[in-house]
C-alpha cells in the first residue's frame, strides 16, 4: 500500500504539552558532521527545513477516513545536551464517520548548527489506542519516547546543510526504540503540490528503520519551504 501525504498549509497555535528534558551524549554520522556542542553557538537556518514558526498540514485519504498530520514549528525551546532546541509539535488524527480521533501527539526537539545542519535530539510521544470496530478509547502509550543523552541515545540529522545524492545518515538512535535512517536520493527533483504549484530543486530522501523492515518513506523538501510531500511505501 502506498500513502501520499501532501502539504496543504495553514497556521494554528499550539501549547507545550510535556516538561523540559535534560541529558548528555556524543554522536557520529555516516555523512555529515560529528555532534559537537561548540557548533551550536550560532544557529544557521537550513534552506530545506527553515526554522520560522509555522504549521504544515498533510492530508491523505484512508479506507476508514481522512488522515490529517499537522506539524508545527513552535516558538518554544528546551535545553538538551547543552543545546537550545526548538520544539516541533506533531499531531496526527483521523476523521471518520464516527468522529475525529487523535492517533498520536509528539513533541520533537530540533536544533540547527552553525553550518545549517538540521539535528534531531529526541521526542516525547503519546500514541492513543482505540478498538478497531467501535473506536472506543482503550488507552495510550509513550513507547517511542527518547532523548539524546539518556540511556545511550544519540542525536541524529534530519536534513544536511549541503545534501548530496548517495549520502546516508542516522536521523535518530535510541537502541530498540528509535533507529531511523535517511539517504539523499536526489537534489533536483520537481514536484507539484496543489497549494504551492510546481516546486523545483527539491531534495528527495529515502527514510527507513531496521525496527520495522519493509516500511519505507520518500520525503520531499523544497527550498525555503521544508517538507512538502511524503510518500509512504509499505512492504
Amino acid at each position: 500500500m502506498k500513502r501520499v501525504l501532501c502539504l496543504c498549509g495553514g497556521i494554528v497555535a499550539v501549547a507545550l504539552l510535556f516538561g523540559s528534558p535534560t541529558g548528555t551524549a556524543y554522536a557520529e554520522q555516516p555523512c555529515g558532521p560529528d555532534f559537537d556542542p561548540a557548533n551550536f553557538v550560532v544557529q544557521v537556518d537550513n534552506l530545506h527545513f527553515p526554522m520560522a514558526p509555522r504549521t504544515d498540514i498533510y492530508v491523505v485519504e484512508e479506507d476508514d477516513g481522512v488522515l490529517i498530520n499537522e506539524i508545527t514549528v513552535t516558538g518554544c525551546t528546551v535545553m538538551i545536551e547543552g543545546i537550545e532546541c526548538t520544539v516541533i509539535y506533531d499531531v496526527e488524527y483521523l476523521i471518520t464517520d464516527d468522529g475525529c480521533f487523535v492517533l498520536e501527539e509528539t513533541l520533537d526537539y530540533h536544533a540547527w548548527d552553525d553550518e545549517g545542519n538540521f539535528w534531531y535530539f529526541g521526542e516525547d510521544t503519546m500514541e492513543y489506542e482505540y478498538d478497531e470496530d467501535t473506536w472506543e478509547y482503550l488507552g495510550c502509550s509513550r513507547e517511542g519516547t527518547w532523548l539524546a543523552g539518556a540511556d545511550g541515545a544519540l542525536p541524529g540529522i534530519i536534513m544536511l546543510a549541503n545534501p548530496q545524492p548517495g549520502c546516508s545518515y542516522f536521523q535518530e538512535f535510541a537502541e530498540g526504540i528509535a533507529e531511523d535512517e535517511g539517504k539523499v536520493l536526489q537534489t533536483n527533483a520537481t514536484v507539484f503540490i496543489e497549494s504551492c504549484g510546481e516546486l523545483e530543486n527539491v531534495v528527495k530522501t529515502k527514510e527507513w528503520t531496521q525496527l520495522s523492515p519493509g516500511d519505507v518513506e520518500h520525503k520531499f523538501y523544497a527550498p525555503g519551504k521544508g517538507l512538502v510531500l511524503i510518500n509512504e511505501l509499505k512492504g
